[in-house]
Order: C-alpha cells, then sequence, then structure tokens
C-alpha cells in the first residue's frame, strides 16, 4: 500500500523516517475493531479510524506499545471519519502482543502481534573487512553489486528469519545495513549448490548448518532515493 501525500508530509514534520516502515489500517465501528493484517514491524504505523457515527478512543494494553487511556479526555475522541497515527514499538528480542481496546465499547478489542526491532550488528559481529565481498561492478556506482555477500562471518541466508522474508527483506535488510537505500535485485544461491558453507539470517541472528538453508548468490544495492510503501 503507497503511503498518501498527506500522511508522508505529516510524518516528515514529526522527523519520522517512512523509508523502510508500513502503515496499516484499522476501522472501529459497528461494535468490533478490525485491521488489514494480524502482524505488524517494529516501527509501522495504525492509521486507527473512526468507521460509524458512534464516539471511539482507541487505547491498547502492552509493556511497550502503551498509547490512550481508558479515562481518555474529550478532545482524544475519534468522530466519524477521523483517525489517529500511532507508531508501533517491540524492543525486545520475541514477538509480543498489544490488544487494541475501545474506551466506549470494551468488549470490542483486537489483538495485533508485533515483531521485535532489527537487530543491528555490533561492530565485534562483522567479519574482518578481508572476507567483506567485494564490489563485482563499478560501472554504476549508484547499483555496486556484491557476489556472495557474508553476514559477520558467515554466508547471508536467503531469508530474513527462518521461512520468513526470502528474498526481498533479507536483501533490503543486508544494503540497508550497509548504508545503502534498499535493494536493486538479488540472486539466490540454492543450498545444495556451490561450497557447503554456514549460513547466518540477517534477522533473528541464527545460523543455518552447511546446505541446511539457500543463500545469496549476489546482491545489487540501489543509492537512490527510498522506496515509500
Amino acid at each position: 500500500m503507497k503511503t498518501p501525500l498527506f500522511l508522508l508530509i505529516f510524518l516528515g514534520t514529526l522527523g519520522i523516517s517512512t523509508a523502510y516502515s508500513e502503515t496499516v489500517d484499522v476501522n472501529l465501528g459497528q461494535g468490533k475493531i478490525t485491521a488489514r493484517k494480524a502482524t505488524v514491524e517494529h516501527g509501522d504505523f495504525l492509521n486507527i479510524c473512526s468507521q460509524d457515527n458512534n464516539p471511539h478512543q482507541p487505547y491498547s494494553l502492552g509493556p511497550s506499545n502503551k498509547f490512550g487511556s481508558s479515562k481518555a479526555k474529550e478532545k482524544d475522541i475519534l468522530a466519524k471519519g477521523n483517525c489517529r497515527l500511532v507508531e508501533m514499538k517491540n524492543k525486545s528480542h520475541e514477538v509480543t502482543d498489544v490488544r487494541i481496546q475501545d474506551r466506549f465499547m470494551p468488549e470490542a478489542a483486537l489483538t495485533l502481534k508485533v515483531r521485535p526491532m532489527p537487530r543491528v550488528a555490533k561492530k565485534s559481529d562483522e567479519a574482518p573487512r578481508s572476507s567483506e565481498p567485494a564490489k563485482a561492478s563499478s560501472t554504476d556506482p549508484n547499483k555496486p553489486v556484491f557476489v556472495e555477500p557474508m553476514q559477520g562471518k558467515q554466508r547471508l541466508a536467503y531469508c530474513y528469519a527462518p521461512e520468513e522474508g526470502c528474498g526481498s527483506k533479507a536483501a533490503e535488510a543486508w544494503c540497508q545495513g550497509k548504508g545503502y537505500k534498499g535493494a536493486q535485485k538479488w540472486e539466490m544461491e540454492p543450498k545444495d549448490q556451490g561450497k557447503a558453507r554456514s549460513a547466518r539470517y540477517i534477522g533473528s541472528d541464527m545460523t543455518c548448518k552447511p546446505r541446511a538453508c539457500d543463500t545469496f548468490l549476489s546482491i545489487t544495492c540501489r543509492t537512490g532515493p527510498p522506496t515509500f510503501f
């Protein structure tokens, strides 16, 4: 879903980067709360909107995602068509739940799962500079190509986490971790091809035994403007 222009302007005034976040619609109305998806990422935004003529005031329960209150002030009430933007945060290492309720109808509730904040590799986790993949092409500085990219001292696994975020998400996270805007294209190396080397997931700090998971044969990063969802 593309972020509306007015939302980009609003976020820009707050100094919030929308380059790698998504806005998820949550609707209040008709005695229930619904969302476009049940699982969101750390840093995603919930666009919580009133859909009927009844007053609504959303609030949440959860140690890392509390917003609003069951004793909200009048100014926090959402009338029909009004929305409220809330950023999701989860600084733990596990998926956490955030329960959204309506002040005027507490029986109407919705539980969303929030994935943890992506782990930022420490310098001690990085491989020595000599083991970093070399650029395969220097003809276009805006699209540097990395052959057999590494994650620390191991090959970069093709999935962000086991059986999750394969291809695009893992490549995007790896390029962003190297200071680029994201991934332009990538190529998979099946687990039964190439050298038998262990691999590491960029999103979960877990490893694969040799030939236990696919890896990247190459990744082309991009240096242009970020892509908005």
